[in-house]
Order: structure tokens, then C-alpha cells, then sequence
């Protein structure tokens, strides 16, 4: 339809111009600036290249293609700032459509504690036996949501080490079933880091709360529509929590 080729077409040029903002031969070096370095926008790039992939025939090698350029874009924030939370939640949604949709499975009681998991990753990544056995125990593990032992690693620390093996071992792996079930254990690796940074929202709505109710200069200036004061007579009737406005 109309609308839709509007909207890919929007799509499009969104992606170019970002891709002409963060390229290697576009850089103003000489006025200290690197855009290539620029995670928000590369995390604008990954958003638009995930977006446009709605656009093709699922389960095409052109929707596919959207997709990995969206994760090499969302990888590259990450090499600038380990726990952003956009990166994380995207390519947790990336990850999972290259994995598609899977099949329900049986309880099973051969769930790894977390302690287990960097072990299994690098069993997997020296592929010493059973691979999509070993892919399986370590995505329980991740579905599980386990902690560590007590007096044990943090559990930061041990979500990282892991996906430091993975991250490349999925990329070089070969299209296939193991690839597969390698993204879909890459999606509940990306979901755990997401829990983790993503700030809490209640706690952060409360503690705003607080402070703008004690600094009534504060709270002025966070509304919507400020009009700043230009007297000491309109300053002090902000202070005084009173309004001002273009009267």
C-alpha cells in the first residue's frame, strides 16, 4: 500500500543518513569529533534497521540481512558502553528472531546451576562433545533466572565472562541447527543483561518525585513548557512555588 511503502521509504533514508553519520570517511578528526564512536546514534541505526526488516518477506535472506546488520550495529554500542540498555534489549529481540519461533519443550529436571554455565560455554566454544546437548543445559540455565552461590563470583561478572564466548562462537558458526539454538540462547543472554541494567522505574519516578516536591526551582524548570524568569520578582514567585507565565 501506499502507507507502507512511505513508511519503508521513510525507513530508508533514516538508515542512510545514519550510516553516512557514523562513517569512517565522514569524520571531522580535525575538530576532534568521531560520530563513528557515537553509540546513540548507532543505536538509532540498529532501532531503524530492525524496524525495516517488517518490511520484507519473512523469513527472506533480505529480512535476515536487516536483522545482522541490526545486531552489528547494537554489538558496536556495546564495545563503547558494556551496559547500555537499548543495545541490550534490542539485540535480545534480534537474537530472537533469528532463532524464530520454537517449539514447546518437557519439564526437565537437567538444569545447570549458574556457577556451571561459563564451564558449559567454554565446553561449547572447544566443541567437545555433545554440542546441541550442551546448548541446551546452558540456556536452562539462563531461562532458570538462577543466582549465584553464596560467597560465589557476582553474577554481573559471570553473565559477562560468558558472553564473551558466545558472542564471537555465534558468529563464526555455520547456518544450521546449532546457529540456531545458538541465537535463541544469545536472546536469553541479552534478556539477563536487560533485567540487570534496565533502571527501575518506580524508584527513580519516586526519588524524582521527592526532589522536585524540596527544590521548587527544580521542579519548575522540568515541566514541559518553561518560561524562565527574568526579574528577581518572577524568580522568587517560582521559589514561592507560584506560576509564571508570557502574561
Amino acid at each position: 500500500s501506499e502507507n507502507a511503502d512511505r513508511g519503508k521509504d521513510g525507513l530508508d533514508a533514516a538508515i542512510d543518513d545514519l550510516e553516512r553519520i557514523i562513517a569512517a570517511d565522514n569524520q571531522p578528526r580535525e575538530r576532534g569529533f568521531d560520530f563513528s564512536k557515537d553509540y546513540v546514534i548507532l543505536n538509532l541505526l540498529a532501532n531503524r534497521l530492525f524496524k525495516r526488516r517488517l518490511f520484507e518477506i519473512e523469513g527472506s535472506d533480505t529480512e535476515r540481512g536487516y536483522v545482522l546488520r541490526a545486531i552489528t550495529a547494537a554489538e558496536a554500542v556495546l564495545k563503547l558502553e558494556t551496559e547500555d540498555v537499548q543495545a541490550h534489549d534490542l539485540l535480545k529481540q534480534c537474537y530472537a528472531a533469528l532463532a524464530g519461533a520454537q517449539p514447546s519443550e518437557a519439564p526437565t529436571t537437567d538444569v545447570p546451576s549458574f556457577a556451571e554455565l561459563p564451564t558449559l560455554a567454554a565446553d561449547l566454544a572447544a566443541d567437545r562433545g555433545d554440542r546441541r546437548a550442551t546448548i541446551d543445559r546452558l540456556r536452562r540455565g539462563f531461562d532458570a533466572v538462577g543466582s549465584p552461590a553464596p560467597g560465589g563470583p557476582p553474577r554481573l561478572a559471570l553473565l559477562r565472562e560468558i558472553w564473551k564466548t558466545l558472542q564471537p562462537l555465534y558468529h563464526r558458526e555455520a547456518e544450521g541447527d546449532t546457529k540456531v539454538a545458538l541465537a535463541r540462547m544469545m536472546a536469553s543472554l541479552h534478556r539477563e543483561f536487560h533485567i540487570i541494567f534496565k533502571p527501575d522505574e518506580v524508584a527513580r519516578s519516586y526519588a524524582t518525585r521527592v526532589y522536585r516536591s524540596k527544590n521548587p526551582a527544580a521542579n519548575y524548570a522540568a515541566r514541559d513548557r518553561v518560561v524562565y524568569p527574568t526579574t528577581a520578582e518572577q524568580r522568587d514567585r517560582i521559589l514561592q512555588g507560584g506560576e509564571l507565565t508570557n502574561d
